[in-house]
C-alpha cells in the first residue's frame, strides 16, 4: 500500500481558473503533480524502486 501527500499542491484562486475553494480551483499544475506523485508511487510498487 502507498499514500501521496498532495496538501502541499493548493494554488491560489489568484493562480487558478476558478475559485471553487474545492478540486484545488481547478488548477491544471495541481492535477498534473498529483498524477505524478500517484504514478511514481505505482510505479515503486511494482517494481520496487523509483526509475
Amino acid at each position: 500500500m502507498k499514500a501521496v501527500d498532495s496538501r502541499d499542491l493548493w494554488r491560489e484562486v489568484a493562480v487558478s481558473p476558478a475559485n471553487q475553494g474545492h478540486h484545488y480551483n481547478p488548477n491544471a499544475e495541481t492535477y498534473l503533480e498529483v498524477g505524478l506523485r500517484l504514478g511514481w508511487a505505482m510505479a515503486e510498487l511494482l517494481n520496487g524502486k523509483r526509475e
